[in-house]
């Protein structure tokens, strides 16, 4: 299965039309199959839609070919599910308690970006890292840049105050 994957996306990339980013990422998959073997199903899923791909998929009225978007987001199915990239505040951070009641949808894409995926990015975990997570602000959006400035500057200020 693993082999069937490798030489799928060495077919369409050499045929032009793959894109060599995703290229990378099914190669990487194809490399390590003791790493996926509990994922047969999603390596599958990941073979037919490299068969179907298509640079133009969804151009067409009754087009059924697959698309980028559609890969890569299996990719990040095998590789969440592999790797467990979940953020360790997950089951405590404030910013989803109150903030997210009416928008269910901006939650789930928050959380699947950041909280289940590149949570080291997220301002919130940089500042539980550095300072404890000792009073973060339950409203602090981990993408608003100034804002974080401010409780960095504070929580460093508290620091100073303690030594």
């Amino acid at each position: 299965m693993f082999e069937k994957l490798r030489s799928v996306a060495l077919q369409q990339n050499q045929a032009g039309d793959f894109p060599v980013w995703l290229l990378d990422e099914v190669i990487g998959i194809a490399d390590n199959p003791a790493r996926y073997i509990d994922k047969k199903q999603l390596v599958k899923t990941l073979i037919s839609q490299i068969i179907d791909y298509d640079p133009y998929a969804g151009a067409g009225c009754f087009d059924s070919s697959v698309g980028a978007e559609a890969i890569q987001a299996t990719l990040r199915k095998l590789n969440a599910t592999i790797e467990s990239k979940t953020c360790e505040l997950m089951p405590c951070c404030q910013f989803f308690s109150d903030n997210f009641k009416h928008m269910p949808k901006s939650e789930e894409y928050i959380k699947e970006k950041l909280c289940f995926g590149d949570y080291g990015s997220c301002n919130r975990f940089k500042i539980y890292l550095k300072y404890g997570g000792k009073n973060l602000p339950p409203d602090l959006d981990p993408y608003d840049a100034e804002e974080v400035k401010k409780v960095i500057k504070c929580q460093q200020d508290k620091k100073r105050l303690n030594k």
